[in-house]
């Protein structure tokens, strides 16, 4: 057994593998790089999420007073109409009753 060729062996071992490992640290800080930018983007849409659903209740309360605005106003012309018929009619009355 020749101990020089085993030794660089050896060494030309420990060479391609610590150029593997380079490689593969390179592409880990690639990797990690490309992870923070996709938590950051993951960061973003929870945000813009959360501001969506605070817009959404504030239109579903508005919404609701508009609803509960109109329901008055209807409520509120429904006793105009009453109160100008009642109106009408008692103009109608005095003219027929006074023959004018």
């Amino acid at each position: 057994m020749d101990v020089e060729k085993v030794i660089e062996f050896i060494l030309d071992q420990q060479a391609k593998t610590e150029v593997q490992f380079a490689k593969h640290e390179a592409e880990f800080a690639k990797h990690e790089a490309e992870f923070a930018k996709i938590a950051g983007m993951i960061a973003q849409m929870a945000a813009i999420q959360l501001r969506t659903t605070e817009s959404l209740e504030k239109l579903n309360a508005s919404q609701a007073l508009t609803d509960q605005a109109i329901r008055d106003l209807a409520a509120k012309q429904a006793i105009t109409e009453t109160k100008l018929q009642g109106l009408i009619d008692a103009l109608s009355r005095n003219r027929n009753g006074h023959g004018n």
